[in-house]
């Protein structure tokens, strides 16, 4: 399963309300001392005149079962997508 189909499984219809005890329970499970910290991050790169290069990451905590491909809950810490600004500068000469 992509970390995308993961992510929609078990995105919240309404993220500002609080959580209800199924979720409350699901995120006790992520203590400090069995935690990892993932990082997942991506980009690309627009060639074309009129398109954007794009860049984005989430980072958060989850349990060591994450690494082996299992379902494990994970605790979103921060997640960021945004434009890249190219910045390619002409070079000329030797």
């Amino acid at each position: 399963m992509r970390l995308k189909e993961v992510l929609d499984k078990h995105r919240r219809k309404f993220p500002n309300l609080p959580l209800n005890e199924t979720e409350k329970s699901q995120s006790s499970k992520i203590t400090l001392e069995d935690c990892i910290v993932f990082v997942c991050a991506d980009s690309s790169f627009a060639n074309t005149e009129g398109l954007k290069s794009q860049c984005g990451y989430v980072i958060g905590l989850s349990l060591p079962e994450l690494k082996d491909g299992d379902e494990t809950p994970v605790l979103i810490l921060e997640a960021n997508s945004s434009s890249i600004k190219k910045g390619v500068q002409k070079h000329t000469g030797g």
